[in-house]
């Protein structure tokens, strides 16, 4: 992760650590918070290396930010940014998921934290235990 700077590497880190918490989690509900944060930072860590500033008067989420500058990552942004919706719902107590839905979750993160990690042409410390988990 040399070539990248301090924001982006403390998003990756920390996209990795929630990715941890996600498959440390204990219940379905935490899975599926910590998922979805994993996916959040990775894309919020390639926007802060990749992405030009610009000036407008719209606020835009990270999800509709990266296919800007990643196209290939569109359907990946189109379906956090549907999951994320269902999240606060899941995280305040109102919504439930299934284990199954957890695990799908922690999955398509870690796929995506890797796509991203491709782009950017760093490697990650993906643990082979988490292959197993979940």
């Amino acid at each position: 992760m040399a070539a990248l700077n301090h924001a982006g590497k403390d998003l990756l880190r920390t996209a990795l650590i929630a990715l941890d918490d996600a498959y440390q989690a204990t219940t379905p509900s935490q899975r599926y918070v910590a998922a979805h944060v994993a996916a959040l930072r990775a894309g919020a860590a390639l926007l802060a290396l990749r992405a030009k500033p610009a000036r407008s008067a719209r606020i835009r989420s990270v999800w509709q930010m990266v296919p800007g500058i990643a196209p290939e990552l569109a359907e990946w942004c189109a379906y956090f940014e549907a999951i994320g919706r269902r999240r606060i719902f899941v995280e305040i107590g109102r919504e439930h998921v299934t284990q199954r839905q957890a695990d799908d979750l922690v999955r398509d993160a870690e796929a995506f934290l890797e796509q991203i990690a491709g782009i950017l042409e760093v490697g990650l410390p993906i643990p082979s235990s988490w292959r197993c988990a979940g």
